[in-house]
């Protein structure tokens, strides 16, 4: 290669341009998602990308040749006879042969076995088989084979390099007497740090996901990682080899070897789509809903950025050889996964581990060893003194090492400190929004206060007999009169419905046998419809008993209860946007026409009788137990959000900015954001059980009519207070036998019991185990078996006597976290699974025989200090109890927002914990502190106990006036005269009983 063309430069900067889009967006990307047609739609694109290249190249020089035509031949071109050489024929003159044609369809053949294997790794194994940091040795592997045949060939290679310069690209750098100015000596060092560069860039935090390594096996991961590296260096080789130039460097011979790499691709492609099709046939398919929001134009610029890649990457080898094309590709990834890491850190004031800075001071050394390399062999050697490779070929390393130098001094430039600790800010702001929240949450003291207030805050008149309710709520001593906005968000998109559809809609869930119960107020008196399974009748039971209470004020009407615990009520967002244009105009019609409904109508029963000649659509709800649901419960979500964009496919790696917009370093700050919006956390997919494959899940997009103990972030079911809670199934009810000591004589253990009921871990449906993506075996893991350090928020060594000691997060290994706390975290059982699953659990939650089978007596737990609450399939039956103890209740992250989720305050009443679980140990180490070794460096902090008390006494009082039975029938009372009033035809101007 005598001279650098304009076109290699141009090759290297698309190369780079698209393995920094490509390294930015595919962890992320849909690729993994739907890998069938993804991988079918990349591997075509390539392959016509690459087999056009030919076609459009010989239309270029057969209208240069047409342009020359009649050009004078200058004498010093002629040769020979004369006569202009033909056009060489595919490959070189003995490309005529069959044997040589028979060759070249073997080399396609295995070029697209290996293509085909690789391809399918992605596709059946998702992300695992990517390669992971292992593919930054894929350059390391390439210079020892290089190394390894420039040693073999020895001289003979030496002395046949006239004679056939450039036999392999991959082989055209000299042979080096210095290891250190050897390919290889700067390959090792670009591949170990671009492992240490790509291992590290996930997060600084670790993710709870239940790990192979926890579960101490080697599972498929692994090996398909190193099997992965494996065949991209084969596929790199055998590129070059393939990329072989002649003597005089024929264009039309590259042409051909890129014309058989792209008949490769298409061969990939067919065998692709013939794999898919086979385990279509093979396995049975998940049911899959929804296709992802703009699923072909994401796939489209995904072939596009990976078609020009590979053709970039092709004419950069064709050039400069397989290994500068590999350090080129892991230069560039680590440049922006280390980018993305300086300019956003996952967690502010987290610090890095000191080795972080040592990764880009890496690459400067392996880009001075490459520097000093190439500056040895452009050394003149030759008859004219030229230099092989002129140095404008590196410009692009240099400027890597510009930037690894300067990525080293920010990486340096001091750590952050804070003086104060987020927990004390926290708990400060939730003491202020819990008094200005009540403020207006009891501001009424007389009926008319409450009547304007009521107009004031929801724009409407109240409902009929809402002075008897007022009345009620008053004898009730409720506390709480005019902030019912979670009624008022549960109902306003049944005002896009008319009172006779949602009376048959209401019909029609009845109807249904999937888990939906009855019970029918006839003159001021409920009863249960139909036959509901005796499992589930105490749900309805309760119902009834707080209904006995006010029945004679209700209206005639028929209510449907969902049976399950997990909701049932998700309306995509298109419709969703036209479901709340409806319900504005029918809120809007209602103020017109009926502005003070005094009273419901007369006549109501016979709006609910079901006509023998009644149409009813029974086919509303879907099953989708068993299977992961994230499509179906992030419908909702905008369409440009990350809930449906992104894909966190890696559940091994902490998404940083999923926890971000709802934390405070690593504790949660904003619960209501957290628990009520799931559109910026797209991890939670494979972080929960709802959503790795919920137990009894039988959904509707439709708008029905449902009451739900709880629902899900952007589900539209109806909440009331939980029987569960009312009938006392799971009751604060201390003896003398398991008491309520005060908070100061608790044992300060952070203590949970419970049972595998989240979800559903079958292997047919989640061959690698949906349980270990589940909140509570994440959870006890984490508590107990956790094998990565844990960071706590803790003083510096050196500024602990200071007046104002400066603050960082310390990473405390796990046996010298459980050396000093000890939680206390078991199942009591294991359910909800079928083996192998069964059995995996079984031997890594309860080791040494224990079984896991002790169901301890509820009240034992009021003698820990610290009570756990993980989310369960649905509402939480404990919350309430454990706050009216004299413990202080942790809870996690719930996916399930129940009728009090705005009475009770975050950090005031009950200390919040992020689902990902990367602030569990912090948060409970902020009360009972923490006392480094002296010398080790840790830090400490002193245990804010006092504080922690203070919370339990809180969280206690208030829900011995906010909590209690008869606050549940006050909000019970409210939700079913608002409902009477949306099912009155009168509602809508119609002839009412009032008018």
């Amino acid at each position: 290669m005598d001279r650098l063309e304009p076109s290699q430069g141009y090759s290297s900067l698309g190369l780079v341009v698209c393995v920094a889009y490509l390294t930015s967006t595919i962890e992320t990307s849909l690729v993994f998602e739907r890998p069938t047609a993804s991988w079918a739609v990349i591997l075509a694109a390539v392959s016509g990308l690459l087999l056009l290249l030919r076609p459009i190249r010989l239309l270029f020089s057969r209208n240069r040749r047409q342009s020359q035509k009649y050009s004078a031949i200058p004498l010093n071109d002629v040769s020979g006879d004369g006569r202009s050489s033909s056009p060489p024929l595919l490959g070189g003159p003995s490309n005529s042969q069959p044997r040589s044609r028979l060759k070249r369809w073997l080399h396609r053949a295995f070029l697209a076995v290996v293509l085909t294997i690789r391809v399918d790794m992605f596709r059946r194994t998702g992300s695992k088989a990517a390669g992971g940091s292992l593919e930054a040795l894929v350059p390391f592997f390439i210079a020892l084979a290089d190394r390894w045949s420039k040693v073999t060939r020895g001289h003979q290679h030496h002395n046949r390099r006239h004679e056939h310069k450039a036999t392999n690209q991959l082989l055209a750098t000299k042979p080096s007497s210095s290891f250190w100015l050897s390919p290889l000596a700067y390959a090792t060092v670009f591949s170990w740090y671009g492992a240490l560069a790509i291992w590290y860039s996930p997060s600084s935090l670790a993710s709870t996901y239940i790990s192979d390594q926890q579960l101490g096996s080697l599972t498929t991961g692994t090996p398909l990682q190193i099997v992965g590296a494996a065949l991209d260096v084969l596929l790199a080789i055998y590129v070059a080899t393939s990329l072989e130039l002649s003597t005089n460097a024929r264009v039309e011979s590259r042409d051909e070897s890129v014309h058989s790499v792209g008949l490769s691709f298409l061969i990939a492609t067919a065998a692709c789509l013939v794999l898919g099709a086979a385990d279509s046939i093979v396995q049975e398919p998940a049911h899959v809903f929804y296709q992802p929001e703009n699923f072909a134009p994401r796939i489209v610029k995904i072939a596009f950025a990976v078609s020009f890649m590979t053709f970039c990457a092709l004419h950069t080898i064709s050039h400069s050889g397989a290994l500068d094309a590999s350090l080129l590709i892991l230069c560039t990834g680590s440049a922006v996964t280390l980018a993305v890491k300086t300019w956003n850190p996952p967690t502010p004031f987290l610090d890095a581990p000191e080795f972080r800075a040592l990764i880009p001071l890496g690459f400067v050394v392996g880009l001075i060893l490459h520097s000093l390399a190439d500056f040895r062999k452009q050394w003149p050697a030759d008859a004219q003194g030229k230099p092989d490779r002129p140095k404008r070929r590196w410009s692009l390393f240099h400027l890597y090492g510009l930037f690894f130098a300067i990525q080293t001094l920010l990486i340096n430039w001091g750590h952050a400190e804070i003086h104060v600790h987020p927990v004390d800010i926290l708990i400060d702001q939730a003491k202020q929004q819990h008094d200005t929240w009540l403020k207006t949450a009891s501001a009424s003291t007389s009926l008319a206060d409450a009547t304007r207030n009521y107009v004031a805050r929801y724009n409407m008149t109240p409902p009929p007999l809402f002075d008897k309710w007022y009345e009620y709520a008053i004898n009730q001593s409720s506390v709480i009169i005019d902030e019912f906005d979670a009624i008022h968000e549960d109902l306003l998109p049944f005002w896009s419905l008319s009172p006779a559809e949602i009376r048959k809609r209401t019909k029609e869930a009845l109807a249904s046998p999937l888990g939906i119960g009855g019970i029918q107020i006839r003159n001021g008196v409920a009863s249960i419809t139909g036959d509901p399974p005796g499992t589930h009748r105490w749900a309805l039971d309760g119902v009834i008993a707080m209904i006995e209470k006010f029945g004679e004020f209700l209206p005639d009407m028929d209510l449907a209860f969902n049976l399950n615990d997990e909701p049932r009520v998700s309306v995509p967002y298109q419709e969703l946007g036209r479901v709340r244009e409806a319900a504005s105009l029918g809120l809007a019609n209602h103020r017109t026409k009926s502005p003070s409904l005094k009273e419901f109508s007369k006549n109501r029963t016979e709006g609910w009788a079901v006509l023998p000649d009644e149409p009813l659509d029974l086919g509303r709800f879907i099953t989708l137990s068993f299977q992961n649901t994230w499509d179906f419960g992030s419908a909702h979500c905008p369409p440009d959000s990350p809930a449906r964009t992104n894909r966190h496919l890696d559940p091994n790696t902490f998404c940083a900015s999923c926890a971000a917009p709802h934390s405070s370093g690593i504790f949660l700050s904003n619960w209501t954001y957290a628990t009520t919006d799931i559109c910026h956390q797209p991890d939670l997919a494979h972080l929960h059980g709802f959503y790795l494959s919920p137990s009894a899940f039988d959904p509707t997009q439709h708008l029905m009519p449902i009451f739900s103990q709880s629902k899900a972030p952007g589900f539209n079911d109806i909440r009331y207070p939980s029987p569960w809670n009312y009938l006392g199934k799971a009751r604060y009810d201390p003896t003398s036998d398991f008491p309520d000591p005060p908070f100061a004589a608790k044992d300060p253990t952070l203590f949970w019991r419970g049972a595998t009921t989240e979800g559903y871990s079958s292997h047919f449906t989640n061959p690698s185990g949906a349980w270990r993506g589940m909140a509570r075996q994440r959870a006890v893991a984490l508590l107990t078996n956790t094998s990565t350090p844990q960071p706590l928020l803790l003083h510096s060594s050196s500024s602990s006597q200071s007046s104002s000691p400066a603050l960082h997060y310390a990473p405390i290994p796990p046996a010298t976290l459980h050396s000093r706390l000890s939680p206390s975290a078991l199942f009591t059982s294991i359910t909800r699974c079928t083996d192998p699953a069964c059995a995996a659990q079984q031997s890594f939650f309860a080791p040494s025989g224990t079984g896991g089978s002790h169901t301890p007596d509820f009240q034992a737990h009021w003698r820990h200090a610290y009570l756990l609450d993980l989310d369960g399939a649905g509402f939480s039956g404990r919350f309430v109890p454990f706050l009216r103890s004299a413990s202080l209740p942790l809870k996690s992250q719930s996916l399930f927002r129940e009728w009090w989720e705005s009475r009770v305050r975050a950090w005031w009443h009950f200390v919040p914990l992020d689902l990902r679980g990367q602030g569990v140990w912090a948060s409970w180490a902020y009360f009972v502190g923490w006392e480094g070794e002296q010398g080790d460096g840790e830090g400490r902090w002193e245990g804010r106990r006092e504080v922690a008390e203070r919370l339990a006494g809180e969280g206690r009082r208030w829900a011995g006036e906010v909590l209690r039975g008869v606050d549940m029938e006050v909000y019970l009372f409210r939700v079913l005269l608002e409902w009477g009033r949306l099912t009155d035809d009168a509602r809508e101007g119609g002839k009412g009983g009032g008018e």
